[in-house]
């Protein structure tokens, strides 16, 4: 949809095509020939510049055929993706996380990944975030760094490692927990 059909809710009026020299006035004649030329000036540039930019995204495109069963690696952007940040700084972070057997091409340009019922994230992705694995073929299944709600991690306890009674708090029992992964 066009800008002005969003905005009014109908198409934009058109310009009629003017066959020169219909009209009695030379002003109104020379306006409305100059006009049509101008219109067909610029949509000729417009499709020269749109095939440009189309010609260069293209040569930045990267389509590569993966098959079923083999090896891939995942590219993550954990500085856009909240749910696999696992400090605050990622600029040296990994980019490319453990291999993933392909389990079904969705598409032309789309893959199913085996993915560990832990993760969080969609099983399915484009072929540009995919990378190939080379070597000896992993003994485990690779996993997604670990996940996140909002802006902190999701973590699990260990152990517990203290309690006591505290009738002015609510709830009165408090507990000393030990989460996986972090220190004491």
């Amino acid at each position: 949809m066009s800008p002005f059909q969003i905005t009014y809710g109908n198409e934009p009026p058109s310009i009629p095509n003017y066959l020169a020299g219909t009209s009695s006035v030379e002003a109104i004649d020379s306006l409305l020939t100059t006009r049509k030329e101008m219109v067909v000036a610029f949509r000729k540039k417009l499709e020269k510049v749109q095939d440009q930019m189309k010609t260069v995204a293209d040569n930045k495109c990267r389509f590569v055929e993966y098959q079923v069963d083999h090896w891939v690696y995942v590219r993550l952007q954990p500085y856009r993706q909240n749910s696999v940040r696992g400090v605050a700084y990622q600029k040296l972070g990994k980019r490319f996380y453990n291999p993933f057997r392909i389990l079904e091409r969705i598409g032309p340009i789309t893959y199913r990944l085996e993915r560990p019922s832990t993760s969080k994230i969609h099983l399915i992705f484009h072929c540009s975030v995919l990378k190939a694995h080379h070597g000896p073929l992993p003994t485990q299944q690779g996993d997604f760094p670990a996940t996140t709600q909002g802006n902190s991690p999701m973590i699990a306890p260990m152990v517990i490692l203290d309690s006591k009674w505290d009738n002015s708090t609510s709830p009165p029992e408090l507990v000393l927990v030990q989460w996986l992964g972090l220190t004491p």
